[in-house]
């Protein structure tokens, strides 16, 4: 995969190693259904597109949805 990305620019290939990396990680395995990352992991990995549209609650938010689930649960 690196040598036909890389082309004939053999100086540079070291470069495309997080890209690599990363589509290694994250192609679906044909024998387990699964990939590399839901394996070692547990979860799929996101890239940097999908971690600018799913980002995670600031952790201000996080407790605040704790305290009103709380609320809402002692009311009941």
């Amino acid at each position: 995969m690196i040598a036909a990305y890389v082309g004939k620019l053999h100086q540079t290939w070291d470069q495309w190693l997080p890209e690599f990396r990363y589509a290694i990680n994250t192609a679906q395995q044909e024998s387990t259904g699964k990939t590399p990352a839901e394996l070692m992991l547990g979860r799929q990995l996101l890239g940097p597109l999908e971690r600018l549209i799913h980002r995670p609650p600031s952790p201000d938010q996080a407790a605040y949805t704790l305290v009103e689930r709380q609320n809402v649960m002692a009311e009941e």
